[in-house]
């Protein structure tokens, strides 16, 4: 396997080692730095996975004082060496070079969290997270690579397959033939997740029912296509026209027309709506089983009819432990979802759950996503109230323990001088959450 890493100098810094691993055994310490394996640069942790996948693995260290180590490791090939790494690519992260009008990142104002400003466009981090990539940065050496280390599923936003009209979604010459790039793929064997991101008057409309005929006639490559709207703030490119009720309305009738004859076509139910677009029209969601696999649930698609499904199954206590009152933060449009939560919770002896939607003034009201809430914003809705002993914030408002505004949990806390904790987006996640502080001070 030698021949799929680097030659240059690219280098990873351990940041910990797992406990009770072969690096442990071995004696490797945090902030040594891994040089080679196998006689490789490892570009990333994807190379470094791929070669440590063998029953004999060489490594090359510089400890923490800058002595190289070497080691030889004869191993199970699926036991792990036990290293995490600072970052998970060792190289430079692949930036998007694209000049897309709707670019959620070009309309950022300053003084905003560093990291909001970085544009990544890398087909590792694709196939690492789920990120969505254009492929208009990519050469045949990537192509190649993909193939070869079976890098699959990617997540692709192809918004739509006329050439034209995804040059000018994206602004560069690099965006035509995505046909091609698709079929480059899935002859590879590899597995492809589609977005379609809807612009008014644009990519909807016949556009839209085209690119969705396109891409199902690669199918099983291909494996599904998710439809979610643009996103507009007031800093938005004003040429950008938001996705109303009516186009909303519009796109789900669309939807249940075109997945019904998909699904009886392919047996499979291929195309999928952000949920978004259902609770902005108004439209009830469709079943939980219509997901099928849930394939692009990262993408805001299915996690209502899951949250529902969820809260449904879920056992509750009797009693936490103490009385407790919570006050559940969240974008406005998750609020009728979590007021449904905060019934059934409530029902838990000595528990009150109240909801509290916070409008959106920092990105403007129209931006009703959890994901997008500042600190600011949160303390002013909550200023207004008694938030109680406790309040839980979304955990995809908040990247390291800070707001998109730089403001950390513990400014908050000392703010409203009461605790405030994170939750993941389920029902489940946050009865942990209110079990766990109901629990420390009973």
């Amino acid at each position: 396997m030698s021949g799929n890493c680097e030659t240059g100098r690219p280098t990873a810094v351990i940041s910990s080692v797992d406990e009770g691993s072969i690096a442990e055994r071995l004696g490797i310490e945090p902030g040594s730095r891994l040089i080679r394996v196998n006689g490789c640069v490892p570009r990333d942790v994807i190379d470094f996975m791929f070669q440590c996948a063998e029953p004999l693995v060489e490594l090359e260290i510089e400890d923490p004082c800058g002595s190289p180590v070497s080691f030889r490791v004869e191993k199970h090939p699926d036991e792990r060496i036990g290293l995490q790494f600072d970052s998970e690519v060792f190289d430079e992260v692949m930036r998007c070079r694209n000049a897309c009008p709707f670019c959620f990142v070009d309309g950022l104002p300053p003084g905003m969290r560093r990291t909001l400003y970085l544009k990544d466009d890398d087909y590792r981090l694709s196939f690492l997270h789920g990120n969505f990539i254009t492929m208009t940065n990519m050469t045949a050496r990537d192509f190649d690579r993909i193939a070869r280390q079976r890098l699959s599923p990617l997540y692709v936003s192809v918004h739509s397959t006329d050439e034209r009209l995804r040059r000018m979604l994206l602004g560069v010459p690099e965006a035509g033939d995505i046909m091609g790039r698709l079929r480059l793929l899935t002859d590879s064997g590899i597995k492809v997740h589609a977005q379609v991101v809807v612009v008014p008057g644009i990519n909807d409309g016949a556009d839209l029912d085209s690119t969705v005929t396109d891409l199902s006639a690669l199918w099983p490559g291909v494996a599904s296509v998710g439809v979610v709207p643009v996103g507009t703030t007031r800093f938005s490119n004003r040429s950008v026209t938001p996705v109303g009720p009516g186009l909303r309305r519009r796109l789900v009738e669309w939807w249940r027309d075109r997945r019904r004859r998909l699904k009886r076509r392919l047996g499979y139910g291929f195309l999928f709506l952000a949920d978004e677009v259902f609770l902005g029209a108004g439209e009830p969601l469709p079943p939980v089983e219509f997901y099928e696999d849930f394939p692009q649930y990262e993408n805001g698609i299915g996690m209502a009819a899951a949250f529902s499904e969820e809260l449904r199954r879920l056992r509750l206590p009797r009693f936490l432990g103490r009385s407790l009152r919570a006050a559940v933060v969240c974008g406005t449009l998750a609020a009728p979802l979590l007021e449904e939560a905060a019934g059934r919770l409530s029902g838990i002896e000595g528990l009150r759950v109240r909801v509290v939607p916070v409008p959106n003034r920092f990105f403007g009201e129209s931006v009703s996503v959890s994901g997008l809430l500042t600190g600011c914003d949160i303390v002013l809705a909550l200023r207004a109230l008694d938030p109680g002993d406790l309040v839980v914030v979304p955990s995809c408002s908040l990247r390291d323990g800070s707001f998109l505004d730089g403001m950390t949990l513990d400014q908050m806390a000392d703010t409203l001088g009461c605790g405030v904790v994170p939750a993941g987006p389920g029902p489940a996640d946050l009865l942990r959450v209110l079990e766990e502080e109901g629990g420390r001070a009973a």
